[in-house]
């Protein structure tokens, strides 16, 4: 097997619109101490806990399980709570979910291909490497990440 790193992608902080810090070009993270975060069905949804623990100066307060990604941004487009989002997403995010970068910055979350190394590797799975590491290169060039935009 070989892994092929395609992408580092940074962890922006989902808000609702209204949000006191929506209008933030950067949100710290300790600010965000006592909100209500919503994690998703999987344990590491809200990617690094023990450094984002540190960030946040404590434990974030998980208020809400959702394995739909739209019912993640449901509940915050309705305030109830916050969220982090992969900068992958960040074209699928709802009008009423700002993204934010955050300070400090959580770690990247680094992307692999993984398959068969050469010379067992199949001419389909070189071209869709070829693709996929093509995409790569275009959204890091490309991206909003770090923005702030959605």
């Amino acid at each position: 097997m070989e892994l092929i790193p395609l992408l580092d992608e940074e962890l922006l902080v989902g808000l609702p619109a209204g949000h006191r810090l929506a209008d933030q070009p950067r949100v710290r993270l300790r600010e965000l101490k006592d909100e209500v975060w919503v994690e998703g069905g999987f344990p590491d949804c809200l990617g690094p806990i023990p450094r984002l623990t540190e960030a946040l100066g404590g434990e974030p307060r998980i208020g809400f399980h959702c394995d739909d990604w739209n019912g993640k941004q449901a509940l915050v487009a309705a305030g109830a709570a916050i969220m982090l989002v992969s900068t992958l997403a960040q074209p699928a995010i709802q009008r009423e979910v700002v993204l934010r970068p955050t300070s400090p910055r959580l770690p990247t979350r680094r992307l692999f291909a993984g398959t068969t190394a050469p010379p067992f590797r199949m001419p389909a799975v070189t071209a869709m490497l070829s693709i996929l590491m093509g995409i790569s290169e275009r959204w890091r060039t490309t991206s909003p990440a770090g923005s702030g935009q959605n």
